[in-house]
């Protein structure tokens, strides 16, 4: 499929200041409402999460190494929760960037990072879980406490390199501004 345009604003963060914003097209109402429900979502995000976190970080039971990588799954989403949410449900209901254009550097790289990091741990708990049902008499001997503390070095490390590096190289923005169809 050939690319032909892609708008500015699809590409990098909007380059608009705060009172150069496009009209946005919603009503008073729908604006209410889209901030309520994302805000309800918000809500749900971060408490949900925070019970996790507290749950297995106060009960010495739930010491175990899948449970570490819930905990640090967890973290991950309630970082998005409290951290990343508030920021892109304004940019979604007003149709604007009003943070700047660096606060948006690092707010996608953010984004980006812990939606990876959330993948990866996904993917390592399906790991744990296969050597739990599938191999169970070596599965204490394969999923260490050093095992996981690797494995969430990785879940953490290489989205955040990843991400950071690719946002703050603009290699994303070059990637989508060239009017070349992608390979």
């Amino acid at each position: 499929m050939d690319l032909i345009y892609i708008p500015e604003d699809l590409s990098s963060c909007p380059k608009f200041v705060n009172k150069s914003c496009p009209p946005t097209n919603r009503s008073f109402h729908v604006r209410v409402i889209m901030y309520s429900v994302m805000t309800g979502a918000m809500i749900i995000t971060i408490f949900g999460n925070l019970v996790i976190i507290v749950s297995i970080s106060h009960f010495k039971q739930l010491h175990s190494p899948t449970n570490f990588l819930i905990l640090s799954m967890a973290t991950t989403d309630f970082l998005l929760g409290s951290v990343i949410m508030p920021y892109s449900m304004v940019r979604s209901v007003e149709s604007c960037w009003y943070f700047g254009d660096g606060f948006c550097k690092f707010h996608t790289s953010f984004d980006m990072m812990l939606s990876l990091t959330s993948i990866f741990h996904l993917c390592s708990i399906a790991i744990d879980r296969f050597y739990a049902v599938c191999y169970p008499l070596y599965y204490t001997t394969r999923m260490t406490s050093s095992t996981i503390k690797r494995l969430l070095a990785f879940c953490w490390s290489v989205p955040a390199l990843f991400s950071f590096g690719l946002v703050l190289s603009e290699a994303n923005v070059s990637a989508c501004s060239s009017h070349q169809p992608c390979a």
